[in-house]
């Protein structure tokens, strides 16, 4: 897909001279960051519950190939990162509400 995309800028960068080139990579460089994850984020959010059992989903958000995921247990909002592949939690941090 990528190199169909190369091929169908190549001549409107070559008329645009550098600001095409940079355009290019741009975009190839988007479609390369927009790649589908495995899990949902019900999977995510499974994966969370099995850490804080008691606590509630406040949001799930996929960021890239990250989903991030907020929960409140026991007046604390916890903040995970979960990889969006292999469910891997890579962070999480929490803090105290008023």
């Amino acid at each position: 897909m990528i190199e169909r995309i190369i091929n169908y800028l190549r001549p409107k960068a070559k008329m645009l001279g550098i600001i095409g080139i940079i355009l290019v990579i741009i975009i190839i460089f988007l479609v390369a960051c927009n790649k589908k994850v495995t899990l949902t984020c019900e999977d995510a959010e499974k994966i969370v519950l099995e850490k804080i059992k008691a606590g509630t989903i406040i949001e799930c958000e996929l960021k890239r190939k990250n989903f991030e995921i907020e929960v409140l247990y026991q007046g604390i909002e916890y903040e995970f990162i979960i990889d969006g592949n292999t469910g891997e939690i890579k962070k999480y941090d929490g803090e105290i509400m008023n």
